[in-house]
């Protein structure tokens, strides 16, 4: 309509809109009965913003890990969202602003970000076992974990997958930052590689805290030790598409040259 947009929908997954004023919607466009389309014939994504309080939020954020991110549900019904409010998130898009971060696609730093914090709980949960384990006896064993070999291969193991993993990830970030200062948008080359090392980061990290949890025995599942809430938020974070394995293919069908079954990023 004339100076907006009518909102009628459920969505899930609103991260942070516990304490959030304001939400955003991602949604298409419905201009009559046909959803509005991008440059490249895709329906064209929008985030329309509004105040938390015309919507009416649920308490449906009941899961195993992440607890703390709030993303509850929430519904709005024939909203009116000025066109002022209204954001396009469309891959290639020139940027309002200048600034050599806005190469980046929104897509581009989730899958980063996921990746960090992956890889935050990774190294936590590993800093946390050598502290703590190391003296601790299983039942019924002569030494301690500290002294166990398979602990040790263990130990060793998490903080190689971690390393590299973090390496890779980080010099990936680097060569796309050098190439933003030059470029205004990535090859498909980079941006596969970026959507590799995120997804690599993340399940290494996931397969690090699965280990070492394994590996601390029953001490692991209280609560007042620092690994059953890593264990749970890892194994969550990783089931977000981030962390999908499916990117694993869709990289090597780049990389022989195929046309990809589905798409590196989503805007």
């Amino acid at each position: 309509m004339d100076g907006g947009y009518r909102l009628t929908g459920r969505f899930d997954f609103a991260s942070g809109s516990r304490h959030a004023t304001w939400l955003g919607a991602h949604v298409p466009i419905i201009d009559g009965r046909e959803k509005r389309l991008a440059s490249d014939g895709e329906p064209a994504l929008f985030t329309l913003l509004f105040p938390r309080a015309a919507a009416v939020v649920e308490d449906t954020w009941h899961v195993l890990g992440l607890k703390g991110t709030g993303s509850d549900s929430y519904e709005v019904t024939d909203l009116f969202v000025p066109e002022a409010h209204c954001i396009p998130r469309i891959r290639g898009l020139a940027p309002r602003v200048p600034g050599r971060l806005y190469v980046f696609s929104q897509s581009n730093l989730y899958a980063s970000s996921f990746a960090a914090i992956a890889l935050g709980i990774g190294q936590a949960t590993l800093d946390a076992f050598v502290t703590t384990m190391h003296e601790t006896v299983p039942r019924g064993a002569s030494k301690a974990r500290g002294a166990n070999n398979v602990v040790q291969s263990a130990v060793g193991q998490g903080e190689a997958r971690l390393s590299s993993a973090r390496m890779f990830l980080f010099a990936t970030l680097s060569e796309l930052w050098e190439a933003a200062q030059t470029a205004d948008s990535f090859t498909q080359a980079q941006e596969a590689r970026l959507r590799l090392a995120s997804t690599w980061a993340i399940q290494q990290s996931r397969e690090t805290v699965s280990q070492l949890y394994l590996a601390a025995g029953a001490l692991a599942i209280f609560s007042t030790q620092p690994f059953e809430r890593r264990f749970r938020d890892i194994h969550t974070l990783s089931q977000q598409i981030q962390g999908h394995a499916a990117h694993f293919e869709t990289v090597g069908q780049i990389l022989m040259g195929q046309e990809p079954d589905r798409p590196l990023f989503t805007f």
